[in-house]
C-alpha cells in the first residue's frame, strides 16, 4: 500500500492519459476539508499544477501548504495513487508559461498547448508544486487474481499488467485460429499449406464419385474393372457360354 513517487508503476499510473487529480486542501474560512479536480503533470518528484491566486485553492495553500492529491482508475480492477505532501508556490512569469504549456499539452493535445499556455500563464496565476511526503498506491482493488476478459483489457489499456501478444505461428499450429483466418494465412504464404493426403490403391475415403471418376480419367488411382464372367452369369449386357467347344455370345436379359 505505501509506495514511493519514484516507483516506476506509480509514475506510469500518474502520467497515463488525461487522468485528472483530485486535490484535497483545508478551506480558509473554517478549515473544512475541500476537494477540487486539477490538471497536473509529473516533473521530477513533484506534481505540478496551476491555479489562480485569488481562488479558494490558491488562498488555502498560501495559508496552509498541506494538501493531498489522488488519481484513480474508475473501471475494473480499480486502482489509485494518493500523494500527500506540502505545496510550494511560485509566481515566476516564465515558469507560469512553461508549466501551463506542458499541462495543456497533456490535456488538450500538442497542437493547442501554446494557445492554452498563453491563456493560463498570465499574472494572477500560480505555479504549485506538491512535494510528496507520503505516497499510497493500490493497483487492484478487486482483489481478484484472475480477471474476466473485460477487466484484463482494462488493465492493459491502463498500462498495468502485461500486454497480450499473439503466440508465434508454427507449422501445423491451428489452435485459436478460425477457418477464415487459416485460409487468409495460406493465401498470404504464411503457415502450412493444406495438401490432400497421398492416394493409395483402393483408398476411397473422403472422395466423391465425381472426384473418383476424374482421378481414373487422369490415370490416377485404380481403374475400375468389371468382375470376371462366369458360366451362366447374366449380369450385365453379355455373357459367354461354351457350346460344343465353341464360344457363342448371346445377349442376356
Amino acid at each position: 500500500m505505501v509506495s514511493s513517487i519514484r516507483d516506476a508503476q506509480v509514475r506510469a499510473f500518474l502520467s497515463e492519459g488525461t487522468r485528472t487529480g483530485k486535490l484535497s486542501y483545508l478551506g480558509v474560512t473554517n478549515g473544512q476539508p475541500l476537494v477540487a479536480p486539477v490538471w497536473f503533470v509529473l516533473e521530477d518528484d513533484y506534481l505540478v499544477f496551476n491555479t489562480g491566486k485569488a481562488t479558494a485553492k490558491g488562498r488555502a495553500l498560501a495559508r496552509d501548504p498541506r494538501a493531498a492529491l489522488c488519481v484513480d482508475l474508475e473501471r475494473p480492477p480499480y486502482a489509485f495513487v494518493q500523494v500527500q505532501g506540502e505545496a510550494e508556490i511560485s509566481e515566476d512569469p516564465a515558469e507560469l508559461v512553461r508549466t501551463a504549456t506542458a499541462i495543456a499539452a497533456r490535456y488538450m493535445g500538442a497542437d493547442r498547448a501554446e494557445e492554452f499556455g498563453r491563456r493560463n500563464g498570465v499574472p494572477g496565476e500560480l505555479v504549485v508544486r506538491l512535494r510528496p511526503v507520503k505516497v499510497l498506491a493500490a493497483f487492484n482493488m478487486t482483489g481478484l487474481s484472475v480477471f474476466p476478459y473485460r477487466a484484463k483489457a482494462s488493465l492493459r489499456s491502463a498500462g498495468l499488467g502485461p500486454r497480450r501478444e499473439p503466440p508465434p505461428l508454427r507449422d501445423g499450429n491451428r489452435r485459436g485460429i478460425s477457418l477464415r483466418a487459416k485460409a487468409s494465412l495460406r493465401s498470404a504464404g504464411l503457415g502450412p499449406r493444406r495438401e490432400p493426403p497421398p492416394l493409395r490403391d483402393g483408398d476411397r475415403r473422403g472422395i466423391s464419385l465425381r472426384a473418383k471418376a476424374s482421378l481414373r480419367s487422369a490415370g490416377l488411382g485404380p481403374r475400375r474393372e468389371p468382375p470376371p464372367l462366369r458360366d451362366g452369369d447374366r449380369r450385365g449386357a453379355r455373357f459367354r457360354s461354351l457350346d460344343g467347344g465353341s464360344v457363342t455370345e448371346r445377349c442376356g436379359r
